[in-house]
């Protein structure tokens, strides 16, 4: 379910977890989330869920790769953007003093339409 509208649902997983009840979260953004949620669905199942549960999970695992396979393709678009003297204008400016802090991004390409993002953090002494 998409967050503002788990939130506003009474009667949503969320607004009816107890108070103090533990919860987990996966989003999209996780690579491994859709895998998680229909193995989390076939042991649902197994154990003799709800069918209407059950498709409503396996449609959350699709909705979450078509999300991730949409924002790469935006990313995608918006470095194919950038000239070669943005990238090295960039780069450059990482190194002031001013940016010393600042952490950087790479690309990391596993497949055609995964495209993700790592953060370098610097390193302190």
């Amino acid at each position: 379910m998409i967050k503002s509208e788990e939130l506003k649902n009474p009667k949503s997983c969320i607004n009816q977890s107890q108070d103090d009840e533990m919860v987990f979260v996966l989003c999209a953004r996780d690579p491994s989330a859709p895998a998680a949620v229909r193995e989390w669905a076939k042991q649902y199942q197994q154990r003799g869920g709800r069918p209407e549960k059950v498709a409503e999970a396996l449609q959350a695992a699709t909705r979450m790769e078509e999300w991730r396979a949409a924002r790469a393709r935006r990313i995608q678009a918006a470095v194919g953007a950038l000239s070669p003297e943005d990238v090295a204008a960039v780069n450059s400016a990482r190194f002031s003093p001013e940016l010393a802090s600042a952490p950087t991004v790479t690309e990391t390409r596993t497949g055609d339409s995964d495209l993700s993002w790592q953060q370098e953090l610097p390193q302190t002494d």
